[in-house]
């Protein structure tokens, strides 16, 4: 910010061209899509969170509504509240990552029909509260519910129909640094809860030969 070729501003006429900002200043906002990749990762993921609601205000609050513009300014203008928005008016990776970010990491679910596994880590920041997600594997809906509630944290899974079970990788973070982690195989009509509550690890209806173990 202090370096000489720093354009505050994307489209700043007649002080400069536009590309001259265009990698000196401007904010492309999709990278934010990795940082928060990043922050979930070492369970950061209030802060996270916080980026995306950034996100989410630029999409329904700002430039065209349901879309993300290519980039911001990097500083508000003088008499300004916000950095202006700029570039493309609606950015296919912007939302791309938005989009990411929801599945990959707060919910973070990862679906191997090869060898018929799902692992499961979410990340689930405090705001967000509830998250629910519907996939179809063998085209039938598998239904996923998270709930956080101060330091409860509470996942269910429900697959009404399966002509063949999957196993299930599940690994929860609990609220003293350490990750709980357990395995099960989903069935036809299973219904699972897990739900994690400071170093309490309980599963509820639905299948057997369940094991959890605590991993700091």
């Amino acid at each position: 910010q202090s370096d000489s070729s720093f354009h505050p501003f994307h489209e700043y006429p007649p002080f400069y061209p536009k590309d001259a900002a265009y990698h000196n200043g401007t904010v492309w906002t999709w990278l934010q899509g990795q940082l928060i990749s990043e922050l979930c990762r070492y369970e950061l993921n209030d802060l996270a969170f916080a980026l995306t609601k950034n996100s989410m205000h630029q999409i329904l609050e700002r430039g065209a509504v349901g879309t993300q513009s290519e980039l911001l300014d990097a500083l508000t203008r003088p008499g300004e509240t916000e950095p202006r928005l700029s570039g493309t008016v609606s950015q296919a990776w912007n939302l791309a990552e938005f989009i990411r970010n929801a599945y990959d990491d707060f919910l973070g679910i990862r679906i191997e029909r090869t060898t018929r596994r799902i692992i499961l880590h979410p990340h689930l920041p405090e705001d967000l509260g509830t998250m629910r997600a519907t996939f179809r594997i063998d085209g039938q809906p598998l239904g996923i519910a998270l709930r956080r509630s101060h330091d409860t944290l509470t996942v269910q899974l429900a697959f009404p129909r399966l002509d063949r079970p999957f196993a299930v990788d599940l690994a929860l973070p609990n609220g003293r640094g350490e990750l709980w982690k357990t395995s099960f195989a989903l069935s036809s009509k299973c219904d699972v809860n897990v739900t994690l509550h400071d170093t309490l690890f309980a599963v509820a209806s639905g299948t057997p030969a369940v094991t959890h173990t605590p991993v700091t």
